[in-house]
């Protein structure tokens, strides 16, 4: 009886043990993707870490962007374990076609690690945006940048970072505006 008690207790044990380490080894890698990533590569563009300083921590606009037909030789670098693609459109300021001057961030909902902690959709159509806590559009109106409107689909909690006031979009949208030849000049 003692020997039954004590084997049951020690299986209690290493079953509570493991659900305890599973929760702590998942918090960790959700703490990991909100930090952000560990390596940015793009075009070659002068003052680059001032580039990305700006849009990363600050949300001040910037157009950037690293051509997506180079992902797959990145995921090949030994020792990269996840890679997700990004285009920075900076809105115009004062201008008719958009809303205010803010960071559009296009991306594919479907595989951005980095967002998904803090974005429950998992696509985006072509006329949608997720917009930062800071927006004073709510969920369901519509805003326009690049003289096209989108339908406000989410809005991100706050952050305390650039994501706060930056708006994201699909790369079908930001396609759609850079072959705009009204916007050609811009990139």
């Amino acid at each position: 009886g003692i020997t039954f008690v004590i084997l049951f207790l020690m299986n209690i044990f290493v079953f509570a043990s493991s659900i305890i380490i599973n929760g702590a080894m998942d918090g960790i890698e959700i703490a990991k993707n909100k930090i952000g990533a560990d390596l940015v590569i793009s075009s070659k563009t002068e003052n680059f870490d001032e580039i990305a300083e700006n849009i990363m921590y600050e949300g001040l606009p910037q157009t950037l962007f690293v051509d997506k037909k180079y992902e797959d030789s990145i995921k090949k670098i030994p020792h990269v374990t996840r890679v997700v693609s990004r285009l920075y459109l900076a809105t115009l300021k004062g201008a008719s076609c958009c809303d205010d001057q803010v960071q559009l961030i296009a991306t594919d909902f479907s595989n951005d690690f980095l967002l998904a902690t803090v974005v429950d959709s998992k696509e985006l159509g072509p006329n949608e945006i997720i917009l930062g806590s800071k927006f004073a559009a709510n969920v369901g109106e519509t805003v326009k940048y690049y003289g096209r409107e989108f339908i406000v689909k989410e809005k991100i909690e706050k952050t305390g970072t650039g994501y706060d006031i930056s708006g994201f979009i699909s790369y079908e949208s930001a396609k759609s505006i850079m072959e705009d030849k009204q916007y050609e000049d811009l990139y």
